[in-house]
């Protein structure tokens, strides 16, 4: 067994949360071909401990060359399914302007968002501005009542 095989095995079947993060880092450096799909697979588990997969999505953003196709691919699917995660969503959105231009469908993906994200701001707005009406009229009836006497 050679190092990166001892490191995907450790991470696996050995290490807890914190060392995945390390195992992750560690790999990182390597040039082996390896290294991309098991920091894709990592990305793609919503299983796996957060940190490793922010730090994998974090490492993905150099804009690799290999396997272009299905880091697309798996950043597309982390963007429509990482809803839960703020952290993983604006990691994989990071790296995912290192590679939109090469797929179709990761701009999709990241349409997507945009579009979800303008919405919710705007259903945010109108209930930013309702609870701003209702905090002005109840001042008003406060005044109106001679105050708030606690």
């Amino acid at each position: 067994m050679d190092t990166i095989e001892n490191q995907i095995d450790e991470f696996r079947f050995e290490a807890v949360d914190g060392a995945k993060v390390r195992i992750v880092e560690e790999m990182a450096v390597n040039d082996d071909e390896r290294v991309i799909p098991f920091l894709l697979e990592v990305l793609a588990d919503p299983d796996e401990f957060e940190l490793a997969r922010v730090k994998s999505a974090k490492l993905l953003s150099s804009g690799f060359e290999f396997q272009r196709e299905r880091t697309c691919e798996v950043l597309a699917e982390v963007i429509r399914a990482s809803q839960g995660s703020e952290a993983i969503f604006m990691a994989a959105m990071d790296a995912a302007s290192a590679y939109h231009h090469h797929s179709a469908e990761l701009r999709r993906a990241v349409q997507e968002y945009e579009g979800r994200r303008d919405t919710l701001l705007q259903g945010r707005g109108a209930d930013e501005d309702r609870a701003r009406r209702d905090e002005e009229l109840a001042l008003e009836f406060l005044d109106e009542m001679g105050g708030l006497d606690l």
